[in-house]
């Protein structure tokens, strides 16, 4: 799938990620002295949330932390919609795309954090159990937690769930995860919010709620991975 740029051009890049037989096109954004990365996963829906991810993008740039926008899904596996809730072919590409990640130039020495939304956000909870020393912090936007099933009390990464007050289901579903959750967690409910978060005040809330997680949750280590 060619990822759409949404990211300041002349800081930009386009990465492929080898995946088994699958080949997924992503787009990473590097500050100077970089000190984490945040991995903005997909399910299908890429084109949809252009906007919101640019604005986060660059507000976690202010803090030194990179952006890696992917989509999971190929432009074939998407068009069949069964896909966009396929949870463990999801979680099967989010752990794919985390290892490639922290073996590879110049993300390799990077904390990682999940921002992640629908069902890619079951997959960010389950890859955060899978692989224990990947992802730092998740934060769930409109997320569809409830597919994540026995996996959700086993988060132990600080974990935020943002949610629009007039989704009313998906709100009532992220209740009952923050319930079960024994992580640190929070979970913000932005008034007047649908799940696609599209006025302005809405949006808003989220870059500055995600951002601020982020920072405060995706910090190096004492001790840094080393180069092998």
């Amino acid at each position: 799938m060619t990822t759409p740029t949404i990211l300041p051009s002349d800081r930009v890049r386009t990465v492929n990620i080898p995946l088994g037989d699958t080949l997924l096109q992503a787009q990473l954004l590097i500050p100077d002295d970089a000190r984490g990365l945040i991995l903005f996963a997909h399910g299908g829906a890429r084109l949809r949330y252009v906007q919101r991810d640019t604005a986060i993008a660059r507000e976690l740039h202010r803090y030194k932390l990179a952006a890696l926008c992917i989509d999971l899904l190929t432009d074939s596996e998407a068009a069949v919609h069964h896909n966009r809730f396929n949870v463990p072919l999801l979680t099967q590409r989010l752990l794919g795309v985390t290892a490639w990640a922290m073996r590879t130039a110049p993300t390799r020495l990077l904390p990682l954090g999940y921002f992640a939304s629908g069902a890619t956000a079951a997959a960010a909870f389950k890859a955060a159990n899978y692989a224990p020393q990947g992802a730092r912090a998740i934060v769930s936007i409109g997320g569809r937690v409830d597919l994540a099933g026995d996996d959700t009390p086993r988060v132990t990464v600080p974990t935020l769930l943002i949610v629009g007050n007039d989704d009313y289901a998906v709100r009532e579903a992220n209740n009952r995860a923050l319930k079960v959750l024994t992580c640190r967690k929070k979970m913000a409910v932005i008034a007047h919010a649908t799940h696609l978060f599209d006025h302005p005040e809405a949006m808003e809330c989220v870059v500055r709620l995600a951002s601020s997680w982020f920072h405060k949750y995706v910090r190096p280590s004492r001790f840094r991975r080393t180069q092998r």
